[in-house]
């Protein structure tokens, strides 16, 4: 038996992401499945760099929001607890103190349309898992270089857990990207309709919504913002989160000879772990 070093983490709601993610390292091996993720590492290593196991939670907490992002679900995760394995069959258990983030989820409907010898012509599951694991590699490779990335994924993350506000946290979305790009080059970079980013302005900022940003102005004319408002919303915001991971990703190409993310990436292998780049 061979001497390891064990982190376990737990996560609800347990079928957040629809396959199981194999992240392969150097130094460890780590999979994502059924509310339960296991990172192997191999002690030397481990022991040797103190903030090994706070770098590891920080990269599953951005693989976590990289799906968030997608889905609009919000979810928990644990703290690791810490397991050393030895040859002889001894298993030490080392607990943490719990740091909880948020619970709950949403569904959605899925399309399997076949032609008339069983070829499968749309998978929408399918499609959307390479989605979600090309977008959560991309965050991975980047987060570390480019700090937009964080504070983009954590504006999601609080219209998730902020519902109140959700309008608010979409816009600093938009007006993070106006900063980084400038307010005339912004939706061209991004590849975005100039009239679809008006539009979205005119909704956030604008109309007299509970979740928007100028209420006081509007304090007598106020209403709930529609569902169909906030599903527009949070589509948009997406499109522009996607749009600007894929653009970082461009621009990365020419000047490190980074290879363009594969759509088969159900297992994933990365050669720089994730603490070598802070």
């Amino acid at each position: 038996m061979q001497y390891i070093v064990i982190l376990e983490w737990t996560y609800t709601p347990t079928e957040f992401f629809e396959e199981a993610i194999h992240i392969g390292h150097e130094d460890y091996q780590m999979k994502i499945e059924g509310g339960k993720v296991e990172a192997r590492i191999r002690p030397d290593i481990y022991d040797k760099i103190p903030m090994m196991r706070d770098a590891l939670h920080e990269a599953l907490n951005f693989r976590f929001l990289s799906r968030q992002f997608l889905t609009h679900k919000l979810y928990s995760l644990s703290k690791s607890s810490e397991s050393r394995l030895y040859p002889d069959g001894r298993k030490n258990v080392r607990i943490f103190a719990e740091s909880i983030m948020m619970t709950c989820a949403v569904g959605s409907a899925d399309i399997l349309l076949k032609d008339t010898n069983g070829n499968v012509i749309i998978d929408s599951r399918q499609d959307r898992v390479h989605r979600e694991k090309e977008l959560g590699t991309l965050v991975e490779k980047h987060r570390s270089k480019d700090k937009l990335i964080a504070l983009l994924l954590k504006s999601y993350s609080d219209a998730v857990n902020d519902p109140k506000n959700e309008l608010v946290h979409l816009y600093q979305i938009q007006e993070a990207l106006t900063t980084r790009f400038g307010k005339k080059k912004a939706p061209t970079k991004l590849g975005i309709d100039p009239t679809q980013w008006d539009g979205f302005k005119a909704l956030a900022d604008d109309k007299p919504l509970r979740q928007g940003r100028h209420r006081g102005r509007n304090a007598d004319k106020l209403r709930d913002a529609t569902e169909a408002e906030l599903e527009q919303a949070r589509t948009f915001v997406r499109k522009l989160i996607e749009a600007y991971l894929r653009y970082i990703d461009r621009e990365a190409c020419p000047k490190n000879g980074s290879v363009p993310v594969s759509h088969d990436t159900t297992r994933e292998v990365h050669s720089s772990p994730p603490w070598t780049n802070h």
